[in-house]
């Protein structure tokens, strides 16, 4: 575990970020659990959020969406995550 907090930081959702995921949940039509990941990952500066779960290429509040699963993707995963 220790290897994977040197290369991953992990970071706890906050009382601001259920107010944000709330929102998003209403304004944008996530679900819950996207919204807090998308929230606690907005506010910590992450731009880019790779899951399969939320729509490829949408920008949300400063934050891109990829789908990993997607081909088109591929070049652009090759870009951005370290080997």
């Amino acid at each position: 575990m220790q290897g994977w907090q040197a290369v991953m930081l992990a970071e706890a959702s906050t009382a601001a970020d259920l107010g944000a995921a709330m929102r998003a949940v209403g304004e944008h039509r996530l679900a819950f659990w996207d919204a807090m990941l998308w929230a606690t990952a907005r506010r910590t500066g992450v731009r880019i959020l790779i899951s399969e779960d939320l729509q490829d290429g949408r920008m949300l509040d400063g934050v891109r969406f990829i789908d990993p699963f997607a081909a088109h993707n591929s070049a652009l995963l090759e870009q951005l995550l370290p080997r």
